[in-house]
């Protein structure tokens, strides 16, 4: 199971519902042989895993590879270029940190045929929210001040003409909580990793079989300091299994779908 920093429940479950399919599992197992990725990156390592791409012979053609690898990924999976991010980070890193998906974020268009004429956009989706495009702003002026030079080329041109008319997403009112989320993740992946990881004949768990391990693998050892801390466990704070039985099969029908 892919480890997911976003502290933000809609970005938790924006990227929840591309990494747990089981395609994509697949294909990042795929990708991890073609590049090599024997042992994950730590997220702060980004230039080790860019040496690790480009080799001893610093070839900046396989790093470009790479990065269309991931593109072809995320179209593969009809997501939007603010997905990028989440592919890299687990395809060759232990954890997708905090920041690496975000619901709005600016771009630069180069859309004529004249270097100097460039036009700047905010890109909003349907999870925008107000202080997220405050934020774009401020940091877009920052890089204006900074004076960072755009360089146009054939291939971000197409990249930034795409049409942003529509973001996949889930219906968040399935998800009342991170805790909600995270505990419905880790039962899926208790259901369904077998399967996931290419047994076909793995038989599944009982909702009941899963709930008993589940408690006995509790870091805590099912012992709280407080009931809100107890429920907010991903391992033992489920009151009713009859709640999962209902979210479970829902989470897996958004996979299929989304």
């Amino acid at each position: 199971m892919f480890k997911i920093g976003a502290t933000s429940l809609k970005h938790r479950t924006s990227i929840a519902l591309l990494v747990d399919k089981p395609e994509f599992v697949k294909t990042i197992k795929r990708l991890r042989e073609k590049w090599n990725l024997t042992k994950l990156f730590q997220p702060d390592q980004d230039s080790e895993l860019m040496e690790h791409i480009c080799g001893p012979e610093k070839n900046y053609d396989r790093w470009d590879n790479f990065c269309a690898d991931i593109e072809t990924v995320r179209r593969c999976f009809n997501r939007t270029p603010n997905f990028d991010k989440v592919i890299k980070y687990a395809l060759a890193f232990t954890e997708i940190p905090e920041g690496a998906f975000r619901s709005t974020y600016f771009k630069a268009i180069d859309n004529s045929e004249y270097p100097d004429d460039i036009e700047y956009a905010i890109i909003v989706t349907p999870h925008s929210t107000p202080a997220e495009v405050t934020s774009e702003l401020k940091e877009f002026k920052q890089i204006m001040q900074d004076q960072i030079e755009y360089r146009s080329d054939k291939g971000k041109l197409e990249r930034a003409i795409e049409k942003y008319r529509y973001e996949p997403g889930p219906a968040y009112k399935d998800f009342d909580s991170l805790g909600t989320l995270d505990r419905t993740r880790l039962w899926y992946w208790e259901m369904y990793g077998e399967q996931i990881a290419g047994n076909a004949n793995a038989k599944l768990k009982s909702y009941e079989e899963i709930d008993k391990e589940l408690r006995l693998e509790c870091p805590k050892g099912q012992d709280h300091e407080t009931k809100a801390e107890q429920k907010k466990c991903p391992y033992c704070g489920l009151d009713d299994i009859n709640s999962m039985q209902h979210l479970l099969p829902k989470y897996k029908k958004a996979l299929e779908s989304q």
